[in-house]
């Protein structure tokens, strides 16, 4: 199996604070994968200290097989990165900073600027100055930068924060077509579980400062159960009349008026009769799967941040 990054026991403490916890990551050549977690969990801090930003307190880091070393930069000419919102100078065009940040770079052809334009579909707005785009414009360019010099690994931070629902989509749509298309393995940080369902293929997930589990998105599919799902105007003597009457024993009350049950779903139909027969109104009775959302609440014992 080739991992294009790996982590081995990576640390960072702030003042005997472990804001990253011995964690090992695995990136495999040609995934998008997901690093989930609330805000704070660690996440930013970590993708900081792969990318040679901040020393790590403990552990190594490994890219494309070899040691990662902050004084040597061979390593990081083949990685493109975004990490928090990105900073170009507003009076200047689209154009205009990428070229910058070519010249910067040292690379002499000038034909990439527009390359990573195109590439993040900003060539009709490329004389539009910075600080005229729209929030999605900005973060695609922030991208285009990151792909100036064809990285094979792009690390993104929070690349959809902030953003509407048409600039998610457009920002989804772009980091599925650069692995599907292009071949680029990406690691994506994010605390916004749904984005990260509909886009990655291997998820990690953070949760204060330690990762918790790393595992293929078919396999939280495989994972989770069906259920049935009640909405109720009483939850309370809803549970009384499936444990009493019903015999179920495997159930849950996820909030006021709901309740889902883990057993005997062939049965949904006499459970919702019996409920109704003993005066509760049934407002909606569901066949359901679990979520990626409610795999991370059992995972992390709390409330998700979307």
């Amino acid at each position: 199996m080739a991992y294009i990054l790996t982590t081995k026991e990576l640390t960072k403490a702030f003042k005997g604070h472990l804001a990253v916890d011995h964690i090992n990551l695995h990136v495999k050549q040609g995934d998008i994968y997901g690093f989930l977690g609330k805000n704070g969990a660690g996440k930013t801090t970590t993708i900081r200290m792969l990318m040679g930003l901040i020393k790590p307190t403990a552990g190594n880091i490994e890219m494309f097989g070899e040691k990662l070393s902050r004084n040597d930069k061979r390593h990081f000419e083949r990685i493109g990165a975004m990490i928090e919102t990105p900073g170009f100078y507003p009076n200047l065009s689209a154009y205009e900073n990428l070229e910058l940040h070519r010249r910067l770079m040292g690379m002499s052809d000038r034909k990439v600027t527009d390359e990573s334009l195109e590439i993040v579909g900003l060539m009709d707005v490329k004389e539009r100055k910075f600080g005229k785009l729209s929030l999605g414009m900005k973060q695609r360019l922030g991208i285009a930068r990151a792909l100036l010099h064809h990285p094979e690994i792009l690390i993104l931070d929070e690349p959809t924060n902030g953003l509407d629902p048409t600039g998610i989509k457009e920002i989804r749509q772009l980091i599925l077509d650069l692995a599907r298309e292009r071949h680029i393995t990406i690691m994506i940080s994010s605390h916004i579980l749904s984005e990260i369902q509909q886009l990655a293929n291997q998820i990690g997930i953070i949760h204060k400062g330690k990762l918790l589990v790393e595992l293929s998105l078919d396999d939280i599919t495989e994972k989770n159960r069906h259920y049935m799902e009640f909405k109720v105007d009483n939850e309370q003597k809803s549970a009384f009349i499936l444990e009493e009457v019903c015999g179920i024993r495997n159930y849950r009350i996820t909030e006021p008026g709901c309740i889902r049950v883990y057993e005997q779903l062939k049965n949904s139909g006499r459970f919702n009769r019996e409920l109704v027969q003993a005066g509760v109104e049934v407002k909606e009775l569901s066949i359901q799967k679990e979520t990626l959302e409610d795999y991370f609440l059992k995972l992390t014992g709390g409330e998700s941040r979307e």
